[in-house]
């Protein structure tokens, strides 16, 4: 799930290549109402990009 604040605005699909060091986000789905705003964006590739340090991917990218 993503969350904006404590709402759930939206899901992603994720994949990781551990063998490439990659984190593939394949879908991102936008729950109904939420708008992908630049902000909502800008949110989401931080969060993910955080995520995939933790995870231990050295790249990442998002198929919106």
């Amino acid at each position: 799930p993503i969350l904006g604040g404590d709402q759930i605005v939206g899901r992603l699909d994720p994949k990781l290549y551990r063998d490439r060091g990659m984190l593939d986000i394949r879908k991102v789905w936008w729950e109904p109402g939420i708008k992908a705003t630049k902000k909502r964006t800008r949110s989401l590739e931080q969060a993910v990009d955080l995520f995939a340090r933790q995870l231990g991917a050295e790249t990442w990218t998002i198929h919106a």
